[in-house]
């Protein structure tokens, strides 16, 4: 019997907080021979996966941060050498190239673009196919005023146009960020969304018509607004109640945000630990609706279908959103939420006091059974079956 070809996944990313990159290691798994590099430990690792943890860098030493001020600008006038010069002085990017020539793997998938520059580079050795999997739309990440607007966005289009003819295939989150990639690259990404695996045992929980509670996950970051979320609070009635589950609940921006929740719904807004990856769909099934207000202050938020998003779906929740483009698409297509008229708390109040406790229940049961078919095993479906398509025209050659 012929040997399993051998896929490495390539992530500058801390893994076991990455929701993507743990499905891609589950699903690939079971059909190839996955080796696996990335940022930091994994709390556990499949059977017969390989797994190389590198040290994550420690914040911005003045090394670092002379490099960035030296060759990041020098980027918008000469971008070969400044921006070839700063990606291939960084420690970390030797370290994952030695490993990555180590494995000698038949594929490389290379999350974001990040990755392609070591992907390509370990490519001419071992003459491996890349798929590069991007997880957004690179070179609008950052608003256009930023510090990183200025600089970083120009370097990821730099490497984006530099590198990406070099990847056999590419894959992306949503329609909208496809169809970008399509118009200014030439790229034909496949769209896997960001939906995790098929839970059966999740099953319609009552709602109570006296307490309505509201959760969101994930990383507490400022450009997500989620004070949004804390203001909505103010101006809900009675039976709503909101719950957060932040990953990073220590930073200064939790502190900001449960100061204000003290202030003007005090009685309203709960702090809760987080969860690992894997637990999130059973820990916030103990709730009624998930709730994001997302303004779409750059591209990416405004084409954005996050990972939260799905979870709420598995987790037979309601949903409660802002008029985003992709996410307001599908509940429209669906029906397992409401879409606030605009992002402004006042509007999204409104939505939710206008819900009955008989709404909230329907739109609960829809997204259970729309969880049959917006989940991982079919969404990661298409990438094996991308992997088996390359693997099968590798070997008629």
């Amino acid at each position: 019997m012929a040997s399993r070809p051998t896929v490495t996944v390539l992530a500058f990313s801390p893994i076991r907080r990455d929701a993507r990159v743990l499905r891609q290691i589950s699903y690939l798994s079971e059909h190839f021979r996955l080796i696996v590099i990335g940022y930091g430990p994994l709390e556990s690792v499949p059977s017969g996966v390989e797994y190389h943890a590198v040290a994550p860098p420690q914040g911005l030493g003045l090394g670092r941060k002379a490099r960035s001020l030296l060759y990041l600008p020098l980027g918008r006038l000469l971008p070969a050498w400044a921006y070839e010069s700063w990606y291939w002085q960084r420690f970390d990017r030797q370290i994952f190239l030695s490993l990555l020539n180590e494995t000698q793997p038949d594929f490389i998938h290379a999350n974001d673009w990040h990755a392609l520059p070591v992907a390509v580079r370990a490519m001419q050795r071992s003459r491996a196919h890349i798929i590069l999997d991007l997880h957004e739309y690179a070179p609008l990440q950052y608003a256009r005023c930023s510090y990183h607007g200025l600089f970083f966005n120009s370097m990821a289009d730099y490497f984006i146009r530099t590198y990406s003819a070099q990847a056999t295939a590419t894959v992306t989150v949503s329609r909208s960020i496809a169809e970008k990639y399509r118009q200014v690259y030439g790229l034909d990404p496949q769209v896997v969304m960001n939906a995790p695996t098929y839970n059966p045992a999740i099953k319609l929980v009552p709602t109570d018509a006296q307490h309505i509670r509201l959760v969101h996950h994930g990383a507490a970051r400022p450009a997500r607004r989620l004070d949004l979320l804390i203001r909505t609070m103010a101006h809900t009635d009675s039976r709503y109640t909101l719950h957060f589950l932040l990953i990073n609940s220590t930073s200064a921006y939790v502190s900001k945000l449960k100061s204000l929740a003290q202030r003007i719904a005090p009685t309203k807004v709960f702090f809760h630990p987080a969860v690992r990856p894997q637990a999130i769909v059973s820990r916030i099934s103990e709730f009624d609706m998930g709730f994001y207000l997302l303004p779409p202050i750059c591209f990416n938020q405004a084409a954005a279908l996050p990972n939260k998003f799905f979870d709420f779906i598995a987790a037979g929740l309601a949903v409660c959103i802002g008029p985003s483009p992709e996410m307001a698409r599908m509940i429209g297509q669906y029906g397992f939420g409401v879409v606030a008229a605009d992002f402004t708390p006042y509007a999204a109040a409104q939505a939710l006091n206008a819900l009955s406790t008989a709404d909230v229940n329907d739109m609960k049961t829809v997204a259970i059974e729309c969880h049959q078919t917006l989940n991982a095993d079919v969404e990661m479906a298409r990438l094996v079956d991308l992997y088996m398509d390359l693997t099968q025209k590798k070997g008629s050659r």
